[in-house]
């Protein structure tokens, strides 16, 4: 029986997308024969599941972020340090009048400035805190946002590597915020750090179109259904003349190589991704 879980489409937030009229699954006659000719796959059902639930979770992450910002801004209004400063101005004057009327106007003084200079360098503290818990908050929602616009996308354009498309595509985004509006904005930016354009509307490129654009690309295509790959290896794989694919470090580093590798010599992979620190845990749970 035919799978139709691969048609299911998501928008760049990574929330389902409902189907027009007439349009429907990819019906027809199933093909499990699972060779490694690099044709066309179909998403097993349970895949396709554990991608809807792991999409879910990390729209969960972004709304949980946004709230924590908002408490924290709401925390950070709620100081008002008039008011403190207020109520302690007005001890402080009962006391001065206790000390003066003793003689000791220059014990006050000097504690009066102690007193001020403490209280000051906690108050400094505490917004520096707060400042900077609201910046790692800020980059926890950006990365999260970010990285469900890919796994949508990727999941989209019938990827069967998202994790290697991520891998790929992180590096060449960023969120940027709206002055003026204060809405967020995801940017896939050139080598130049600038924003990049696409060819044919002339406007800023999306992580959607950042995938397709990958997915036509000869050297990511494999990463997709449909995508083949080019001859399959000749013997074994040396490292020491093709380098290690799983490489971050090194020049050698190509996520298309990875992921042939992968599939053509699992065993030598596995290997080199160890070597390299490459955790292929969530590789392996997309192609199970």
């Amino acid at each position: 029986m035919a799978n139709e879980a691969g048609s299911q489409k998501y928008d760049e937030n990574g929330n389902p997308i409902e189907p027009n009229d007439g349009q429907g699954g990819s019906g027809g006659d199933g093909d499990d024969s699972g060779g490694d000719s690099g044709g066309e796959r179909q998403f097993p059902e349970s895949v396709v599941k554990k991608l809807r639930e792991e999409n879910a979770n990390r729209r969960k992450q972004q709304r949980d972020l946004e709230k924590q910002i908002e408490d924290l801004q709401a925390k950070v209004a709620q100081v008002d340090v008039d008011e403190y400063f207020q109520l302690k101005e007005k001890k402080e004057e009962l006391d001065q009048q206790k000390m003066i009327d003793k003689g000791e106007f220059e014990k006050l003084r000097a504690k009066m400035q102690q007193d001020y200079e403490k209280e000051l360098e906690t108050q400094k503290s505490e917004v520096e805190k707060l400042s900077q818990s609201n910046k790692e908050l800020e980059q926890e929602l950006h990365n999260t946002m970010i990285s469900n616009s890919i796994q949508a996308a990727a999941s989209a354009e019938k990827c069967h590597s998202p994790q290697l498309v991520e891998l790929a595509v992180m590096r060449e985004a960023e969120v940027r915020v709206d002055e003026e509006t204060g809405k967020r904005q995801i940017v896939v930016l050139d080598s130049d750090g600038e924003p990049r354009l696409h060819h044919k509307t002339g406007k800023q490129m999306t992580i959607a179109e950042r995938v397709q654009e990958m997915k036509d690309d000869p050297q990511y295509a494999p990463l997709f259904e449909g995508g083949r790959y080019g001859g399959g290896s000749q013997g074994g794989y040396n490292s020491r003349v093709q380098g290690n694919p799983f490489d971050k470090t090194s020049p050698h580093y190509n996520l298309t190589k990875a992921g042939q590798l992968l599939r053509e010599q699992p065993e030598v992979a596995k290997r080199l991704a160890k070597e390299a620190g490459f955790d292929l845990s969530a590789y392996q749970t997309y192609n199970t």
